[in-house]
């Protein structure tokens, strides 16, 4: 710790470091906190402009890294203004300490939604000894719309057809599949086969234990519970401001890009750029990869195609070729759904329309889950 403290100090004394700004971010300054660095900034642009915040740092000249396991005024719907502050758990993301000569920190605004954002789109971290505090997950605005679900290839399977028309209410996806971190953390236990690799999606876990941690964390952030569980059963209460899994639908709609940008793997439908995208047996040794590493897609998810399959609240059943509104699935059934191929699979296995499906209760090294809430 003692180590760590003075490369940081050194760091920031100037030594052998240098930052970098977007056009929108002003006066940036680092302070060193034993193992935590607080970053202030000033952000400018209109004052009904909200921006997506994020830190990145750059050792030895190598690419830019984003940090993640950062608080305060980053993420997404920041407004503009002075004095803000965000801060960096360095050893959170280096366990070991920053073995470095030069390192280069980069405070990053990407303009978003011009409305002011509601409570739920900020998602800000509560201060010091609230109810929520802990690691924070970042969730991202997926904008309602319509799109075409289903899979439309000559020959696909019954199961992926008919292609029908749906429509979704907006939601908040988060960013990355959930690691085995946040898992420990919210349920005291890591499942996972992959071991040693916090960042890494949590795994083996069931359909059960996915919404069992949804109402966990719903608890922990102060939200109502959405599900209530009832031995290897459970019902949703939509209406609720907690985290759940993603229906379906939902899931797919993401995972292709929303209205405007669909395509065929979560970010691309070219094939010779899917291993830029999607985890998959072709460019891993069999075994799940740290989240966010590949490219995301147009609403900037992570790992949607790839990586771990991911349980969503529906039962598995066959698609109508009428259209619908927020679909949730069949009324019952004995397996749920599985979405977006996984480190195990074939690169087909990750494309948007793939449907897989397995019951509640079995686990499997190649199956993790994300979360959603409401908009």
């Amino acid at each position: 710790m003692k180590q760590f403290r003075v490369l940081l100090a050194l760091l920031l004394l100037g030594l052998s470091f240098r930052a970098s700004q977007a056009q929108s971010v002003r006066n940036v300054s680092f302070e060193a906190r034993d193992a935590k660095v607080s970053v202030r900034y000033d952000l400018e642009g209109p004052a009904q402009e909200r921006f997506e915040v994020s830190l990145w740092l750059r050792q030895d000249g190598g690419d830019f890294v984003e940090l993640r396991s950062v608080r305060g005024d980053h993420g997404p719907g920041i407004a503009p203004g002075k004095g803000k502050e965000a801060l960096w758990d360095a050893l959170a993301d280096f366990p070991d300490g920053i073995q470095t000569q030069q390192a280069q920190f980069k405070v990053r605004a990407m303009p978003g939604s011009t409305e002011p954002p509601t409570a739920a789109t900020e998602e800000q971290v509560p201060a010091p000894g609230s109810p929520a505090q802990g690691t924070r997950l970042q969730m991202l605005p997926v904008t309602g719309g319509s799109f075409a679900m289903g899979n439309p290839e000559q020959g696909a399977p019954r199961t992926a057809t008919p292609v029908h028309n749906v429509t979704l209410s907006g939601f908040l996806m988060s960013k990355t599949e959930i690691t085995q971190a946040l898992f420990q953390e919210i349920m005291g236990k890591n499942p996972s086969g992959n071991t040693g690799c916090a960042e890494c999606p949590v795994e083996k876990v069931s359909w059960i234990d996915a919404v069992t941690f949804c109402n966990l964390l719903s608890e922990r952030d102060g939200l109502q519970k959405c599900y209530t569980i009832s031995g290897l059963n459970a019902t949703c209460n939509w209406s609720a401001n907690g985290y759940r899994l993603p229906t379906e639908a939902e899931w797919e709609y993401a995972a292709g890009g929303g209205a405007g940008n669909r395509t065929t793997w979560s970010g691309t439908s070219d094939a010779a750029q899917v291993n830029q995208y999607c985890w998959s047996r072709d460019n891993t040794s069999r075994k799940p990869k740290p989240v966010g590493t590949l490219k995301p897609n147009a609403l900037g998810l992570h790992d949607m195609s790839g990586n771990v399959e991911e349980w969503c609240w529906d039962v598995n059943g066959n698609y109508g070729s009428e259209s619908q509104t927020n679909p949730r699935g069949p009324a019952s059934g004995d397996r749920r759904v599985q979405r977006g191929g996984s480190f195990f699979h074939e690169p087909a296995g990750g494309k948007a329309y793939f449907r897989s499906a397995g019951i509640p209760t079995v686990v499997n090294s190649h199956i993790g889950f994300r979360v959603v809430r409401k908009m």
